[in-house]
């Protein structure tokens, strides 16, 4: 399937990178505009770059992979009305499209942006409005994308290099975290979840932070986290009989407006203390911003430049 898109184009040339199976660049002597093929996910889109006005609807990916490369979008989501404080510095001059689970059609509409970057969770009927409006790519959300996500970002807005320096600084951040303390704990159980509505949530391993753990770093995975399929409460004796070594919790208080105290509670609560985690004061709260992602290369590399920093600290410890 190839989508036709016609955006802005700087005068200049660009070369398009691996991930694009052929390209073209602007004519230096006349000036001339030419489109571009990027291929993404399987998809093919025709487009000229870099691209001036970027809006992102729902996907935290594209707004993290922004961040990441340095890019300030034209239009962005907001999340309880405002915008996620992690991505607020690119969003100075970014014009407000709705909540991330419910766009503005309106407002997109009349802001006439070049190019919308939604994300693969709106279902299909909210898809049809959006590709009345303006032209659309889907941005997939699955953790595993992560790099063609980025990739796709840097095409559109010229920062080729800049992603390729990101991806490489992760790679390096993992081999030294693998190095450093990674076989010192083999025969650990390590969990991550989000407290989200004063309930503890634990994710599938391939969403969340899991990738990073159970992936990359290659920590064990545990049972309870292998049979879940999707977002899924643990209840406070799951929590106990998984006795989980190291834990990482996410809060955000956006999340949590109706249960202000679940952090509170959370860390104080008298049957988590002979958790091993919180024994062992292994227990890392919001290691990276609260409203962060997971999977995008932005959310990766904190999370993992946090991890070296906190068990490879423990490791020196020891």
């Amino acid at each position: 399937m190839k989508h036709s898109i016609i955006l802005s184009m700087a005068v200049g040339g660009f070369f398009l990178n691996a991930c694009a199976e052929e390209g073209t660049q602007t004519d230096e002597n006349t000036g001339e505009e030419v489109k571009s093929t990027i291929t993404y996910l399987g998809e093919e889109y025709d487009l000229d770059t870099p691209v001036d006005k970027i809006a992102i609807a729902g996907s935290m990916e594209a707004l993290e992979d922004a961040l990441i490369l340095g890019y300030e979008p034209f239009a962005a989501s907001t999340s309880g009305g405002e915008f996620a404080g992690h991505v607020d510095e690119i969003l100075t001059h970014a014009e407000a499209v709705g909540e991330k689970t419910e766009p503005n059609v309106e407002q997109i509409l009349e802001l006439d942006p070049d190019l919308l970057l939604a994300t693969t969770k709106f279902p299909d009927k909210m898809m049809e409005q959006l590709e009345k409006v303006t032209e659309v790519i889907q941005v997939s959300h699955i953790a595993d994308d992560w790099q063609d996500n980025l990739r796709l970002f840097a095409e559109l807005t010229d920062k080729e290099g800049e992603a390729e320096e990101a991806i490489e600084e992760y790679e390096k951040e993992i081999a030294k975290a693998m190095d450093t303390f990674a076989s010192d704990f083999e025969d650990v159980t390590v969990l991550a979840v989000r407290i989200r509505g004063g309930e503890v949530n634990i994710y599938p391993e391939d969403i969340f932070l899991n990738p990073v753990l159970y992936g990359d770093l290659e920590f064990d995975v545990p049972d309870v986290v292998e049979n879940v399929e999707a977002q899924q409460v643990i209840s406070r004796e799951g929590l106990i009989e998984l006795d989980p070594d190291v834990l990482f919790v996410q809060f955000a208080g956006e999340e949590n407006t109706e249960a202000a105290d679940a952090l509170e509670d959370f860390q104080n609560e008298p049957a988590f203390q002979n958790i091993s985690a919180f024994e062992n004061e292994d227990v890392y709260i919001n290691s990276i911003p609260p409203m962060s992602e997971g999977g995008p290369a932005w959310s990766r590399l904190e999370f993992v430049q946090a991890i070296n920093e906190n068990l490879g600290e423990n490791d020196n410890e020891d």
